[in-house]
């Protein structure tokens, strides 16, 4: 029983601690809004994930909603974010969202292309639409910018599509703290004083049945 527990024990605390270093192979960028025009208008942030492959060899792509096909796993684009809105419509765009196989019921529209050299910061833009609202992001590093615009009537009338607000900010590299791999040690040390607290534990149920 206390072997069986061991070892459970033990592949718990590897596959914990085994999980901190799952991200890496991953280089993370992200959009930091700046300024806004009028000031406060907008708010917008976004972030895009690329593969290591991907970003030491460099990228180069365009696809819309009316691309042929579009594999993002070949291109290297592992996942993004990004949103913008004025504080009472926003809209947001993930990569599920980059479909090109739309029906007639979808009104979404997108573009959205990128740049790069290897291991290089990635530029392009990225524009998305739900028919309603729209956000485009140009990425270009501090000289960054975009505009969000929306068709229904807002409060303050701020953003319509006749007059989107424009906003500025600064895309980059976003480093992350790394957690590196623990030492076989420190599995087996952690995993018998694991072991020590579901023993006394499974003591202490069996005098209390007494």
């Amino acid at each position: 029983m206390l072997i069986r527990t061991f070892l459970a024990a033990a592949l718990a605390v590897a596959t914990t601690l085994g999980a901190s270093t799952s991200a890496m192979g991953t280089v993370f960028f992200k959009f930091t809004i700046t300024e806004s025009v009028p000031v406060g208008a907008v708010s917008a942030s976004g972030w895009l994930a690329m593969s290591d492959h991907a970003f030491e060899s460099g990228v180069n792509f365009a696809y819309n909603e009316d691309s042929a096909t579009v594999n993002w796993n070949d291109e290297g684009i592992e996942a993004l974010y990004f949103t913008a809105g004025n504080g009472f419509s926003f809209i947001s765009a993930t990569l599920q969202d980059l479909d090109p196989y739309v029906d007639i019921f979808d009104n979404d529209r997108w573009n959205f292309q990128l740049q790069s050299s290897g291991n290089g910061l990635p530029t392009g833009g990225l524009f998305f639409s739900d028919q309603n609202r729209a956000f485009s992001f140009v990425l270009d590093s501090i000289r960054s910018s975009g505009t969000f615009g929306v068709d229904s009537p807002q409060p303050d009338g701020l953003c319509q599509r006749t007059g989107a607000c424009p906003f500025s900010g600064i895309f980059e590299r976003a480093e992350l703290v790394s957690i590196s791999e623990p030492p076989p040690l420190l599995i087996l040390v952690s995993a018998f004083f694991l072991l020590i607290i579901s023993a006394f534990s499974t003591f202490v149920s069996v005098r209390a049945v007494k």
